[in-house]
């Protein structure tokens, strides 16, 4: 872990002092989106995206996760989210940001609830890259 870590921040640096470009193929998108300026993602042997990851993530809407805990065992019903699970308190939610403001979702809680503290998180780099590719899959066999 270490090593890895030590490795990307030499190709960090030397990407920012030297100006070198620097080619990285990788299935680990965590990784890249911490270390990548640019990402070129081939589907089927073309160039499917090309762009930053601030943009990949905007291509299907601004993902989240919302977390919100409650005095209640029963979860806040939100319009715009989707419930995913309750473990006691904390309710769990995924909803698109872009569509649904995070504030309009508390004021909807906060309405039927009283709310103890609130996550809210970015959907996983790689929870968006798979719903582009089967969306590209699905325009395959419309198409």
């Amino acid at each position: 872990m270490l090593a890895k870590r030590n490795i990307l921040e030499f190709i960090k640096n030397l990407n920012r002092e030297k100006g070198v470009t620097v080619m990285i193929t990788s299935h680990d998108m965590d990784e890249l989106e911490q270390l990548a300026g640019r990402i070129v993602m081939i589907d089927k042997g073309n160039i499917a995206f090309d762009g930053d990851f601030r943009k990949l993530r905007g291509q299907f809407g601004d993902r989240r996760h919302l977390i919100i805990e409650t005095a209640d065992m029963s979860p806040p019903q939100l319009s715009g989210v989707q419930f995913i699970e309750s473990e006691s308190n904390r309710h769990h939610f995924t909803f698109d940001a872009a569509q649904t403001p995070i504030p309009t979702l508390l004021d909807q809680a906060a309405e039927q609830t009283t709310i103890r503290d609130v996550e809210t998180h970015r959907a996983p780099i790689d929870d968006v890259i798979a719903d582009m590719y089967e969306y590209w899959d699905g325009e395959e066999k419309r198409g």
